[in-house]
């Protein structure tokens, strides 16, 4: 995974017509890449490198708690307790789903 700094100008929305800057994504081995824990860590390093950046409890319900937000957990935990939770989830919907 690459990340490379880009400027855009939305034409829509709060900052249309305004130069915006972010990060662009570029992933060299898409099968290799695990894309929630490289979000995990993105979100890490942006919760510590931007203080003046806030996120809400919208953040928290589509994350599922607020361990993230605040720095509760440390990124491997949290990767660890996801992939506990996914396996749980297969496990428990393994009977049910109709592809595998």
């Amino acid at each position: 995974v690459v990340f490379r700094p880009c400027v855009f100008t939305p034409v829509a929305g709060k900052f249309a017509g305004e130069a915006c800057r972010g990060l662009q994504v570029h992933v060299t081995g898409p099968r290799l890449v695990n894309g929630f824990e490289v979000g995990i860590h993105l979100l890490d390093v942006i919760r510590e490198t931007t203080p003046e950046l806030t996120f809400n409890a919208h953040f928290d319900r589509l994350f599922g708690d607020d361990v993230l937000r605040l720095g509760k957990e440390s990124p491997a935990a949290v990767m660890a307790r996801g992939r506990a939770e996914s396996a749980a989830f297969l496990r428990e919907t393994g009977p049910f789903r109709l592809y595998r």
